[in-house]
């Protein structure tokens, strides 16, 4: 495969990496908007049928008076400050991690355009830091802290689809930060002051001499 033709491959892998980013910030969005991370199903508890949390929220399906309701409550309003200060440093988390999505979507699109190995690395930089912060959303919802949500039972803690909308996402945004590094090599081809990027082609000028 010729260098002309490496490149304009480059191009098509890395437009279809940054549409699976988008698809990656809306599995994302919905992981946060949803209180389905965690799954809880009591044994010893007979008011609790069954309850699930999130970020956010925490819903408790109960049982009074032989009929069956949902009982739902902010989580940041929770008697443990321990807890409230974890619940705020996962919803910060992720709101940094939305702010450098958009970044690395940015500087991916605009690599695309123009091809340059600086962008293209810089955006593949992005990339990891968004699965970084990703990462660690996930590890504080899985720590001991935001088990308390749920009495501290996690013998008997299910993972909700939120959390695996959230593991997908972050493997949407590790994939395309090595498939930006791997496409950042330098190119003598797009050195040359006669070759541009423009609609979508490789265009090339050949000086007329005199």
């Amino acid at each position: 495969m010729g260098d002309w033709q490496q490149i304009l491959f480059e191009r098509r892998v890395l437009t279809w990496a940054t549409l699976m980013v988008f698809l990656g910030t809306g599995l994302w969005v919905a992981a946060l908007a949803t209180p389905y991370w965690l799954i809880h199903i009591p044994v010893d508890d007979e008011r609790i049928i069954w309850g699930h949390s999130g970020i956010w929220k925490k819903c408790d399906l109960v049982e009074e008076n032989d009929k069956l309701q949902w009982e739902c409550w902010d989580s940041f309003r929770m008697d443990s400050s321990s807890l409230s200060i974890m619940l705020r440093s996962e919803l910060s988390l992720s709101g940094v991690t939305l702010l450098l999505t958009i970044g690395a979507l940015v500087f991916s699109w605009y690599s695309i355009n123009h091809p340059k190995y600086t962008y293209r690395r810089l955006a593949a930089v992005l990339h990891l830091l968004v699965a970084a912060s990703l990462l660690a959303v996930i590890q504080l919802v899985d720590s001991e802290t935001h088990h308390v949500l749920h009495d501290a039972d996690s013998a008997n803690l299910l993972y909700g689809y939120s959390y695996l909308l959230a593991w997908c996402s972050f493997l949407v945004s590790i994939s395309a930060a090595i498939t930006f590094l791997l496409a950042s090599r330098k190119r003598k081809l797009l050195n040359n002051e006669n070759v541009d990027f423009r609609h979508e082609k490789l265009d090339i000028f050949v000086p007329v001499k005199r």
